[in-house]
């Protein structure tokens, strides 16, 4: 039977920001008929595909959601692929009762470490301060910079895919006070030190068959840059570009940039933090998982 491309109802769709196609009819009939409008948006499913509109973000959403997760990842070693995922801020003491943190909130980096746990990989979780437990994840939790470092030495040998998701402080008081500060005895001048590079420092110690993903963190018009010289300097596979306004957000609009170049995305304007953690734990397994294994 011959099916026919069709367009239903253009202008009444239009008005709401939406195209609609199908094809084919009923069964004998090979002739142009009209489709109704939805009422919204919303209501685009099955053989209907909606482009363009505010509601697109939703519907890439929704997609993610029903495409089933793989049953299991096998490594190229035979094996199901470890993920390793730092999750959370880090807090590091200026005295006793305060620290220097930031507005992490570690749902971008649970979000992940969930996707790639129902794509089949065996994940492990560093988690930091504030970071909420995640049932049926193996788990370890960190406050500092030193703390996360001695974690990641320990775990990342029997590891095959590193998501540096964790933000992890660039400057730490260089002398934490005993005790606690107090407001009588003056003003504080504090002192900073540069935290260790982990991820450049971990990257540098890892061999062949093992896949690095890091993060950038900037403003809209230093995203791409930042990205690309995190790349080079900082030796991982990949970088997660993220504007500096999604920190708080329950959703993103994030770019994947590649070692060899190549820039992955999504599609255009924010998704959801969950979906977009969908997306890049289907498109980083099969990277990870091809690689030759460093380690059966």
């Amino acid at each position: 039977m011959a099916t026919t491309p069709r367009v239903a109802d253009p202008d009444r769709g239009a008005a709401r920001g939406v195209r609609l196609f199908a094809t084919g009819g009923r069964e004998g009939c090979d002739r142009p008929t009209p489709l109704p409008a939805p009422d919204g948006p919303e209501r685009c499913r099955g053989s209907v595909v909606c482009v363009g509109g505010a509601g697109s973000a939703m519907r890439r959403a929704e997609n993610m959601d029903a495409a089933p997760a793989r049953p299991s990842t096998v490594h190229a070693a035979g094996r199901p692929l470890r993920a390793l995922v730092t999750v959370g801020p880090t807090h590091e003491p200026i005295d006793e009762v305060r620290y220097l943190g930031n507005r992490s909130s570690g749902r971008m980096g649970m979000a992940i470490a969930e996707s790639l746990a129902a794509e089949g990989c065996a994940v492990t979780v560093l988690a930091g301060p504030g970071v909420a437990a995640m049932g049926g994840l193996a788990t370890e939790r960190f406050v500092t910079t030193a703390d996360l470092g001695r974690l990641l030495d320990r775990h990342w040998p029997a590891h095959d895919l590193l998501v540096m998701a964790a933000a992890v402080a660039d400057y730490r008081p260089s002398r934490p006070a005993s005790g606690k500060m107090r407001r009588e005895d003056g003003p504080v001048t504090l002192s900073l030190e540069p935290t260790p590079d982990l991820l450049a420092g971990l990257a540098s110690r890892t061999g062949p068959g093992r896949f690095i993903v890091g993060f950038a963190l900037e403003r809209p018009d230093e995203l791409e840059a930042s990205a690309r010289r995190k790349l080079a300097r900082k030796g991982v596979d990949a970088i997660v570009a993220n504007p500096i306004d999604t920190m708080d957000a329950d959703d993103v609009e994030a770019t994947l940039f590649l070692r060899d170049g190549s820039v992955r995305s999504p599609g255009p304007g924010r998704l959801p933090k969950r979906a977009f953690a969908r997306w890049l734990a289907r498109t980083v397994v099969p990277m990870a998982a091809d690689r030759p294994a460093a380690r059966a």
